[in-house]
């Protein structure tokens, strides 16, 4: 053994830190990430999401940083187990994709570079490249007629109608206020402003939005024909043109 004094042992915390200020809160937390679980990852809470609603709607009066060690915490005791990475002889891992039989496009200039006086399209090259290397077949829509597209147009038609769910309003306003001042964020909209409630579903969540939104704004109105209208009418009269 060598000689000499003995150094005291280093400080080890025994029991764990409290917060008061979060500790009437931890339940709720716990509730909050116990729902994110059946939700998309993209529709999650954040920490800083998490210590908004404990202020607005829990009376919460403590700092961001106990939150945020509170969620990140919660989050690393939860994590799944993950298989290992090290297999026996004769052990393999495999992820396997797969390409439908057919697709269903509308006209676009990737695939298609012309349209012939029989309906036939010219493929562009690395559109065919692309079915080349795949295998599918391709079938077009006839211009201008979206019911070839049935399902798809519907679903288009059935997302611009219905109003965005809570949590998807809530997230998309998080957005916004992240980038507010920050940095610069372009939107399009054919609505009027005083229509984006129906949208979001709150008037106040929409109020909030729309005064950082428009605050160091260019608001540019644009009016006349629909660029889909123009080109849906020319590749209708290209087809309808008699072959040379």
């Amino acid at each position: 053994m060598l000689g000499g004094p003995r150094l005291p042992p280093g400080y080890r915390r025994t029991p764990p830190v409290r917060c008061p200020k979060l500790d009437d809160f931890t339940e709720i937390i716990d509730q909050i990430l116990r729902d994110d679980q059946h939700r998309p990852k993209k529709q999650r809470h954040t920490a800083k999401r998490i210590c908004e609603r404990l202020r607005a709607e829990h009376a919460f009066r403590g700092g961001y940083t106990i939150v945020q060690d509170s969620v990140r915490a919660k989050r690393l005791g939860g994590q799944e187990m993950f298989v290992p990475l090290v297999h026996r002889p004769g052990d393999a891992q495999a992820d396997f994709g797969g390409v439908p039989r057919g697709i269903v496009y509308d006209n676009t200039k990737l695939a298609v570079a012309r349209i012939l006086g029989d309906g036939t399209r010219q493929r562009t090259q690395v559109f065919s490249e692309l079915q080349s290397h795949y295998l599918f077949d391709d079938r077009f829509g006839r211009p201008g007629k979206g019911n070839d597209k049935g399902k798809v147009e519907g679903l288009v038609g059935y997302a611009r109608r219905k109003p965005l769910s809570k949590t998807g309003a809530e997230l998309l306003f998080e957005i916004f206020s992240q980038r507010y001042e920050q940095a610069s964020t372009l939107v399009t909209s054919n609505l009027p402003f005083n229509e984006w409630t129906e949208i979001f579903g709150s008037e106040r969540l929409t109020g909030a939005l729309l005064d950082r939104l428009t605050h160091h704004v260019h608001i540019l109105e644009l009016n006349g024909d629909s660029y889909r209208l123009a080109h849906s009418k020319h590749a209708r009269h290209a087809a309808a043109a008699p072959a040379a």
